[in-house]
Formats: C-alpha cells, structure tokens, sequence
C-alpha cells in the first residue's frame, strides 16, 4: 500500500543524502524515482500543479544522468518514463499538442 507520508519522508532523506555526498550517483536516481511515485499520487489528486514540478524534477535529473551516461539503459529508460508522464500531463491539462510531442520524445 502507498503511503504519501512515506514518500515525502524518502525524498526529504535521499535529498539530505544527495547534499551531504554529492558524488555519490544513487541518490540523485532515488529522488527521481520517488518524485515519479509522489507525481503520480499528485495526478491522481488531481493537484497537476504539484505533479508538474515533480515531473520535471525527476526529468531534470535524469537527462543529467543521460548526459553524463549517454548509453547507460536505465537512465534513458527512466528519461523515458519522465517524459511519458510529462505527455499524460500535458494531456490532464488539455495541452494535446505537447501531449503528442512529449510521448513520441518517450518512445
């Protein structure tokens, strides 16, 4: 069972983590990742405000990942899942334009 509370305890943890070592490349992957799980309880709010910061945070971090790893498959397959949740949203907020673009950017 998710609990929000959980999660929002995860991101604080990962992301003192993330300062106090910041060479180390697990953290970064673990805000991403709960970022993902917190968007998308915030779309299911129906708060997409909230979501979409989530979604870029996560997106932000794993185009960093992407970057620096060019053929590294989990970071682009994370990358992939930011966008995919970026064209839902897009989609959510009736911008069906940006919606198609960012989901063929997924594929």
């Amino acid at each position: 069972m998710f609990y929000k509370h959980d999660m929002d305890r995860a991101l604080s943890l990962y992301e003192q983590l993330a300062a106090h070592d910041p060479s180390n490349e697990i953290y970064p992957r673990e805000i991403a990742l709960v970022s993902r799980i917190l968007a998308s309880d915030a779309g299911d709010r129906h708060d997409y405000a909230k979501q979409r910061a989530l979604i870029d945070r996560a997106g932000q971090i794993d185009r960093r990942r992407v970057k620096r790893k060019p053929i590294d498959r989990e970071a682009r397959l994370e990358l992939s899942f930011d966008l995919s949740m970026l064209a839902t949203w897009h989609e959510n907020v009736h911008d069906d334009e940006r919606a198609l673009g960012n989901s063929r950017k997924s594929s």
